[in-house]
Protein backbone atom coordinates (compact mmCIF):
# COMPACT_ATOMS: atom_id res chain seq x y z
CA UNK A 1 0.00 0.00 0.00
CA UNK A 2 2.93 2.35 0.96
CA UNK A 3 4.90 1.81 -3.04
CA UNK A 4 1.28 2.20 -4.23
CA UNK A 5 0.73 5.55 -2.52
CA UNK A 6 4.43 6.64 -3.02
CA UNK A 7 4.12 5.57 -6.67
CA UNK A 8 0.38 7.73 -7.40
CA UNK A 9 2.61 10.78 -5.75
CA UNK A 10 5.26 10.47 -7.75
CA UNK A 11 2.90 10.80 -10.69
CA UNK A 12 1.51 14.01 -9.81
CA UNK A 13 4.24 15.37 -8.92
CA UNK A 14 6.03 14.80 -12.36
CA UNK A 15 2.89 15.60 -14.09
CA UNK A 16 2.91 19.13 -12.04
CA UNK A 17 6.54 19.29 -12.81
CA UNK A 18 6.35 18.97 -16.52
CA UNK A 19 3.04 21.58 -16.23
CA UNK A 20 5.80 23.95 -14.63
CA UNK A 21 8.14 23.88 -17.35
CA UNK A 22 5.09 24.30 -19.50
CA UNK A 23 4.89 27.58 -18.10
CA UNK A 24 8.30 28.84 -17.87
CA UNK A 25 7.93 27.85 -21.62
CA UNK A 26 5.15 30.14 -22.39
CA UNK A 27 6.50 32.88 -20.30
CA UNK A 28 9.64 33.38 -21.89
CA UNK A 29 7.45 33.38 -25.02
CA UNK A 30 5.86 36.16 -23.88
CA UNK A 31 8.74 37.57 -23.05
CA UNK A 32 9.93 37.32 -26.83
CA UNK A 33 6.44 39.20 -27.37
CA UNK A 34 6.32 42.02 -25.11
CA UNK A 35 9.91 42.68 -25.99
CA UNK A 36 10.86 43.51 -22.21
CA UNK A 37 13.40 41.36 -21.35
CA UNK A 38 14.19 41.96 -17.54
CA UNK A 39 14.27 39.29 -15.11
CA UNK A 40 11.59 40.98 -13.39
CA UNK A 41 9.08 41.27 -16.41
CA UNK A 42 9.59 37.53 -16.65
CA UNK A 43 9.03 36.64 -13.40
CA UNK A 44 5.63 38.16 -13.24
CA UNK A 45 4.72 36.01 -16.52
CA UNK A 46 5.79 33.19 -15.30
CA UNK A 47 4.44 33.29 -11.72
CA UNK A 48 0.66 34.44 -14.02
CA UNK A 49 1.77 31.34 -15.98
CA UNK A 50 2.54 28.98 -13.62
CA UNK A 51 -0.59 29.39 -11.73
CA UNK A 52 -2.64 29.02 -15.10
CA UNK A 53 -0.97 25.87 -16.09
CA UNK A 54 -1.33 24.45 -12.54
CA UNK A 55 -5.25 25.53 -12.35
CA UNK A 56 -5.18 22.77 -15.75
CA UNK A 57 -3.35 20.58 -13.50
CA UNK A 58 -5.71 20.63 -10.63
CA UNK A 59 -8.48 19.84 -13.26
CA UNK A 60 -6.66 16.50 -14.74
CA UNK A 61 -7.21 14.61 -11.74
CA UNK A 62 -10.79 15.04 -12.55
CA UNK A 63 -10.26 14.40 -15.87
CA UNK A 64 -8.56 11.32 -15.10
CA UNK A 65 -11.40 9.90 -12.53
CA UNK A 66 -14.07 10.78 -15.33
CA UNK A 67 -12.05 9.09 -17.99
CA UNK A 68 -11.13 5.96 -16.32
CA UNK A 69 -14.79 5.44 -14.60
CA UNK A 70 -15.92 5.74 -18.33
CA UNK A 71 -13.72 3.25 -19.34
CA UNK A 72 -15.02 0.47 -16.40
CA UNK A 73 -18.46 1.16 -16.91
CA UNK A 74 -19.55 2.41 -20.50
CA UNK A 75 -18.54 1.42 -24.23
CA UNK A 76 -16.12 3.60 -26.35
CA UNK A 77 -19.26 5.11 -28.32
CA UNK A 78 -20.67 6.36 -24.87
CA UNK A 79 -17.07 7.29 -23.49
CA UNK A 80 -16.71 9.20 -26.76
CA UNK A 81 -19.78 11.12 -26.50
CA UNK A 82 -19.61 11.93 -23.05
CA UNK A 83 -16.05 13.36 -22.96
CA UNK A 84 -17.54 15.87 -26.19
CA UNK A 85 -19.92 17.67 -23.75
CA UNK A 86 -17.57 17.33 -20.80
CA UNK A 87 -14.48 18.54 -22.97
CA UNK A 88 -16.60 21.83 -23.83
CA UNK A 89 -17.39 22.59 -20.09
CA UNK A 90 -13.76 22.06 -18.83
CA UNK A 91 -11.89 24.23 -21.61
CA UNK A 92 -14.83 26.93 -21.18
CA UNK A 93 -13.95 27.05 -17.59
CA UNK A 94 -10.43 26.95 -18.05
CA UNK A 95 -10.09 30.04 -20.51
CA UNK A 96 -12.83 31.40 -17.44
CA UNK A 97 -10.70 31.04 -14.87
CA UNK A 98 -7.62 32.02 -17.29
CA UNK A 99 -9.34 35.49 -17.73
CA UNK A 100 -9.87 36.32 -14.01
CA UNK A 101 -6.11 35.08 -13.03
CA UNK A 102 -5.20 37.77 -16.22
CA UNK A 103 -7.56 40.22 -14.61
CA UNK A 104 -6.34 39.73 -10.83
CA UNK A 105 -2.55 40.09 -11.72
CA UNK A 106 -3.00 42.89 -14.91
CA UNK A 107 -5.28 45.14 -12.40
CA UNK A 108 -8.19 45.02 -15.14
CA UNK A 109 -12.00 46.24 -14.31
CA UNK A 110 -14.73 43.11 -14.77
CA UNK A 111 -15.66 45.18 -17.60
CA UNK A 112 -12.63 43.88 -19.38
CA UNK A 113 -13.31 40.21 -18.95
CA UNK A 114 -16.21 39.21 -21.66
CA UNK A 115 -14.35 41.06 -23.96
CA UNK A 116 -10.82 38.79 -23.15
CA UNK A 117 -12.56 35.49 -22.31
CA UNK A 118 -14.14 36.12 -26.05
CA UNK A 119 -10.45 36.57 -27.29
CA UNK A 120 -9.20 33.32 -25.80
CA UNK A 121 -12.43 31.48 -26.91
CA UNK A 122 -11.45 32.40 -30.40
CA UNK A 123 -7.31 32.14 -30.31
CA UNK A 124 -6.98 29.39 -27.71
CA UNK A 125 -10.10 27.20 -27.91
CA UNK A 126 -8.94 24.67 -29.86
CA UNK A 127 -5.92 24.31 -28.25
CA UNK A 128 -7.22 23.31 -24.96
CA UNK A 129 -9.66 21.16 -26.31
CA UNK A 130 -6.10 19.00 -28.07
CA UNK A 131 -4.90 19.47 -24.61
CA UNK A 132 -7.96 17.94 -22.92
CA UNK A 133 -7.73 14.61 -25.31
CA UNK A 134 -4.21 14.11 -25.23
CA UNK A 135 -4.88 14.47 -21.34
CA UNK A 136 -7.54 11.71 -21.79
CA UNK A 137 -4.83 9.57 -24.16
CA UNK A 138 -2.56 9.58 -21.28
CA UNK A 139 -4.78 8.55 -18.78
CA UNK A 140 -5.20 5.53 -21.54
CA UNK A 141 -1.63 5.18 -21.56
CA UNK A 142 -0.75 5.10 -17.46
CA UNK A 143 -3.83 2.97 -17.18
CA UNK A 144 -3.13 0.32 -19.79
CA UNK A 145 0.93 0.45 -18.22
CA UNK A 146 -0.88 -0.08 -14.84
CA UNK A 147 -2.59 -2.91 -16.22
CA UNK A 148 0.03 -4.76 -17.63
CA UNK A 149 1.88 -4.33 -14.92
CA UNK A 150 -0.56 -5.62 -12.26
CA UNK A 151 -0.91 -8.15 -15.04
CA UNK A 152 2.87 -9.19 -14.93
CA UNK A 153 2.46 -8.95 -11.40
CA UNK A 154 -0.15 -11.62 -11.00
CA UNK A 155 1.51 -13.96 -13.78
CA UNK A 156 4.85 -13.62 -11.84
CA UNK A 157 2.75 -14.61 -8.66
CA UNK A 158 1.31 -17.97 -10.52
CA UNK A 159 4.16 -18.85 -11.70
CA UNK A 160 6.50 -18.37 -8.09
CA UNK A 161 2.85 -20.53 -6.71
CA UNK A 162 3.35 -23.47 -9.94
CA UNK A 163 6.90 -23.75 -9.13
CA UNK A 164 6.44 -24.17 -5.30
CA UNK A 165 4.16 -26.68 -6.23
CA UNK A 166 5.82 -28.50 -8.64
CA UNK A 167 9.36 -28.69 -6.00
CA UNK A 168 6.81 -29.78 -3.24
CA UNK A 169 5.31 -32.82 -6.25
CA UNK A 170 8.93 -33.88 -6.97
CA UNK A 171 10.18 -33.35 -2.58
CA UNK A 172 7.01 -35.87 -1.55
CA UNK A 173 8.32 -38.52 -4.58
CA UNK A 174 11.88 -38.69 -2.68
CA UNK A 175 10.22 -39.16 0.80
CA UNK A 176 8.36 -42.44 -0.46
CA UNK A 177 11.13 -43.51 -2.28
CA UNK A 178 13.22 -43.68 0.58
CA UNK A 179 10.47 -45.28 3.31
CA UNK A 180 9.54 -47.78 0.90
CA UNK A 181 13.56 -48.89 0.24
CA UNK A 182 14.06 -48.49 4.13
CA UNK A 183 11.00 -50.68 5.13
CA UNK A 184 12.24 -53.48 2.76
CA UNK A 185 15.47 -53.36 4.49
CA UNK A 186 13.31 -53.82 7.61
CA UNK A 187 11.10 -56.84 6.14
CA UNK A 188 14.61 -58.42 5.25
CA UNK A 189 15.94 -58.68 8.46
CA UNK A 190 12.27 -59.54 9.85
CA UNK A 191 12.53 -62.70 7.21
CA UNK A 192 16.40 -63.39 7.89
CA UNK A 193 15.10 -63.78 12.09
CA UNK A 194 17.52 -60.30 12.71
CA UNK A 195 15.09 -59.18 15.09
CA UNK A 196 17.04 -57.08 17.24
CA UNK A 197 18.41 -54.99 14.35
CA UNK A 198 14.94 -54.89 12.77
CA UNK A 199 13.84 -52.44 15.92
CA UNK A 200 17.13 -50.63 15.88
CA UNK A 201 16.78 -49.86 12.39
CA UNK A 202 12.79 -48.82 12.89
CA UNK A 203 13.84 -46.71 16.07
CA UNK A 204 16.05 -44.85 13.85
CA UNK A 205 13.19 -44.62 10.68
CA UNK A 206 11.04 -43.24 13.60
CA UNK A 207 13.11 -40.90 14.44
CA UNK A 208 14.61 -39.74 11.05
CA UNK A 209 10.65 -39.53 9.89
CA UNK A 210 9.53 -37.57 12.91
CA UNK A 211 12.10 -34.81 11.56
CA UNK A 212 12.11 -35.04 7.81
CA UNK A 213 8.37 -36.05 6.77
CA UNK A 214 6.50 -34.49 10.01
CA UNK A 215 6.16 -30.58 9.13
CA UNK A 216 8.96 -29.88 6.69
CA UNK A 217 7.46 -27.44 4.30
CA UNK A 218 9.95 -24.91 3.70
CA UNK A 219 12.24 -26.14 0.43
CA UNK A 220 15.59 -24.26 1.83
CA UNK A 221 17.37 -25.68 5.18
CA UNK A 222 20.72 -25.00 7.20
CA UNK A 223 23.77 -27.10 5.30
CA UNK A 224 24.03 -28.08 9.64
CA UNK A 225 20.06 -28.89 9.44
CA UNK A 226 20.70 -31.05 6.13
CA UNK A 227 23.85 -33.09 7.23
CA UNK A 228 21.90 -33.53 10.74
CA UNK A 229 19.22 -35.35 8.72
CA UNK A 230 21.85 -37.32 6.49
CA UNK A 231 23.80 -38.40 9.66
CA UNK A 232 20.13 -39.75 11.07
CA UNK A 233 19.49 -41.65 7.46
CA UNK A 234 23.36 -42.85 7.69
CA UNK A 235 22.42 -44.31 11.08
CA UNK A 236 19.72 -46.57 9.18
CA UNK A 237 21.92 -48.02 6.43
CA UNK A 238 25.21 -48.64 8.79
CA UNK A 239 22.76 -50.91 11.39
CA UNK A 240 21.62 -52.46 7.24
CA UNK A 241 25.75 -53.07 5.92
CA UNK A 242 27.72 -52.93 9.24
CA UNK A 243 31.42 -52.52 8.44
CA UNK A 244 30.84 -52.70 5.25
CA UNK A 245 29.59 -48.70 4.97
CA UNK A 246 32.74 -46.26 6.11
CA UNK A 247 31.45 -43.05 6.04
CA UNK A 248 33.82 -39.72 6.13
CA UNK A 249 31.59 -36.79 6.34
CA UNK A 250 33.87 -33.15 6.28
CA UNK A 251 32.02 -29.65 6.44
CA UNK A 252 33.70 -26.93 6.39
CA UNK A 253 32.76 -24.67 9.06
CA UNK A 254 31.73 -21.39 7.31
CA UNK A 255 29.32 -23.14 5.26
CA UNK A 256 27.47 -24.36 8.25
CA UNK A 257 24.59 -21.41 8.18
CA UNK A 258 24.02 -21.86 4.14
CA UNK A 259 20.84 -22.36 2.47
CA UNK A 260 20.58 -25.30 0.38
CA UNK A 261 17.50 -27.38 -0.77
CA UNK A 262 16.16 -29.64 2.03
CA UNK A 263 16.73 -32.97 1.42
CA UNK A 264 19.16 -32.51 -1.36
CA UNK A 265 21.66 -34.48 -0.16
CA UNK A 266 20.09 -37.64 1.08
CA UNK A 267 19.05 -39.03 -2.26
CA UNK A 268 22.50 -38.65 -3.63
CA UNK A 269 24.04 -40.29 -0.77
CA UNK A 270 21.29 -43.23 -1.34
CA UNK A 271 22.49 -43.52 -5.09
CA UNK A 272 25.46 -44.00 -4.02
CA UNK A 273 25.02 -46.90 -1.60
CA UNK A 274 21.88 -48.18 -3.91
CA UNK A 275 24.06 -48.14 -7.18
CA UNK A 276 27.68 -47.77 -5.80
CA UNK A 277 28.99 -49.18 -2.48
CA UNK A 278 26.23 -52.20 -2.54
CA UNK A 279 27.28 -53.62 -5.25
CA UNK A 280 30.97 -54.22 -4.84
CA UNK A 281 31.97 -56.63 -2.24
CA UNK A 282 35.51 -54.20 -2.02
CA UNK A 283 33.37 -51.23 -1.77
CA UNK A 284 33.04 -49.92 1.29
CA UNK A 285 33.86 -45.73 1.20
CA UNK A 286 31.32 -43.28 1.57
CA UNK A 287 32.94 -39.53 1.55
CA UNK A 288 30.72 -36.40 1.43
CA UNK A 289 32.51 -33.20 1.72
CA UNK A 290 31.11 -29.61 1.97
CA UNK A 291 33.30 -26.49 1.61
CA UNK A 292 32.83 -22.88 -0.03
CA UNK A 293 35.06 -22.29 -3.11
CA UNK A 294 35.33 -19.16 -5.22
CA UNK A 295 32.34 -17.96 -3.55
CA UNK A 296 29.92 -20.79 -4.24
CA UNK A 297 29.09 -23.63 -2.27
CA UNK A 298 30.84 -26.91 -3.77
CA UNK A 299 29.12 -30.41 -2.56
CA UNK A 300 30.95 -33.72 -3.12
CA UNK A 301 29.55 -37.46 -2.65
CA UNK A 302 32.11 -40.37 -3.63
CA UNK A 303 31.67 -43.50 -3.09
CA UNK A 304 34.27 -45.97 -4.30
CA UNK A 305 31.53 -48.78 -5.73
CA UNK A 306 31.95 -49.89 -9.70
CA UNK A 307 31.87 -47.11 -12.38
CA UNK A 308 28.91 -46.35 -13.66
CA UNK A 309 28.28 -47.69 -17.45
CA UNK A 310 27.57 -45.02 -20.09
CA UNK A 311 25.30 -45.10 -23.30
CA UNK A 312 26.81 -44.34 -26.75
CA UNK A 313 26.03 -40.55 -26.23
CA UNK A 314 28.14 -40.63 -23.08
CA UNK A 315 25.45 -40.12 -21.05
CA UNK A 316 25.99 -41.99 -17.68
CA UNK A 317 23.34 -44.68 -17.39
CA UNK A 318 21.40 -45.62 -13.46
CA UNK A 319 20.54 -42.40 -12.02
CA UNK A 320 17.53 -43.59 -10.70
CA UNK A 321 14.43 -41.51 -9.35
CA UNK A 322 16.40 -39.82 -6.80
CA UNK A 323 18.85 -38.23 -8.55
CA UNK A 324 16.55 -37.12 -11.57
CA UNK A 325 14.08 -35.52 -9.10
CA UNK A 326 16.93 -33.80 -7.51
CA UNK A 327 18.56 -32.15 -10.52
CA UNK A 328 14.63 -31.23 -11.38
CA UNK A 329 14.39 -29.32 -7.75
CA UNK A 330 17.74 -27.51 -8.74
CA UNK A 331 16.73 -26.83 -12.38
CA UNK A 332 13.10 -25.21 -10.19
CA UNK A 333 15.12 -23.60 -7.27
CA UNK A 334 18.61 -22.16 -9.26
CA UNK A 335 17.46 -22.27 -13.04
CA UNK A 336 20.58 -22.41 -14.92
CA UNK A 337 22.96 -21.03 -11.39
CA UNK A 338 24.08 -24.23 -11.00
CA UNK A 339 26.43 -27.30 -11.45
CA UNK A 340 25.70 -30.91 -11.20
CA UNK A 341 27.87 -33.64 -12.35
CA UNK A 342 28.72 -37.70 -11.60
CA UNK A 343 32.10 -38.99 -13.07
CA UNK A 344 33.79 -42.01 -12.75
CA UNK A 345 36.92 -40.89 -10.52
CA UNK A 346 39.56 -42.81 -8.23
CA UNK A 347 38.24 -45.95 -8.88
CA UNK A 348 34.79 -44.65 -7.36
CA UNK A 349 31.94 -42.36 -8.71
CA UNK A 350 31.40 -39.10 -7.28
CA UNK A 351 28.38 -36.43 -7.95
CA UNK A 352 29.31 -32.70 -7.45
CA UNK A 353 27.07 -30.28 -6.70
CA UNK A 354 28.14 -26.28 -7.39
CA UNK A 355 25.21 -24.08 -5.82
CA UNK A 356 25.13 -20.53 -5.60
CA UNK A 357 26.06 -19.19 -1.88
CA UNK A 358 22.32 -17.97 -0.19
CA UNK A 359 22.48 -17.51 3.75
Amino acid sequence: MANSKGYYWRRWLGVFGALTVIAALAATQLTIKTGDFSLKNWASLFLVQIIIWNVWGALTPLIFRVSSWLSRTKSRLVAIMVHIPLSLIVVLLFLALYTAIFLFFSGGGRELFNGIFVGLIVSAFHWYMILYWITVGVEYFLRVQDSFKTQELLNLQLKNQLSEAQLKALKMQLNPHFLFNSLNTISGLVRGQDQKKAVAMLARLSDFLREVLVDRENQQITVAGEIGFLKKYLEIEQLRFGSKLVVDIQVQDSTLDFLIPSLIMQPLVENAIKHGISKSKQAEKLRINVESRDGRLSISIYNDGPAIQSNDDGELLGKGVGVSNSIKRLEKIYIDDFEFSIDNVDSGVEVKLDLPIRS
